[in-house]
């Protein structure tokens, strides 16, 4: 899939927002409780929407918040998220 999908990235780098659908495996963390016995691990999968804002060959940056009051500067990214090729499940065009 990351062959695939980087080759598709490089071609749709004409639009200036492209908005995205990103399934992935997140990685899963109990900090600071104790294990209880009955304990099922479960994998964790997650979706993602927003701006693509940055494809490299490791990993993509997905914008879902910008800040577009700030009169004329660039924009503000609010809210990102850097979700690593090998984890992507499904990704998808929205726009």
């Amino acid at each position: 899939m990351g062959e695939r999908l980087t080759m598709s990235l490089r071609r749709s780098k004409q639009a200036k927002k492209l908005y995205v659908s990103i399934t992935w495996e997140d990685i899963v963390s109990y900090p600071r409780e104790v294990m209880p016995t009955n304990f099922e691990a479960r994998r964790l999968f997650k979706e993602s929407v927003g701006i693509l804002h940055k494809e490299t060959s490791e990993y993509i940056v997905l914008v879902s918040e910008f800040d577009i009051s700030n009169n004329g500067r660039k924009y503000c990214h609010n809210d990102y998220t850097i979700i690593p090729k090998g984890s992507i499940k499904v990704f998808k065009y929205l726009s």
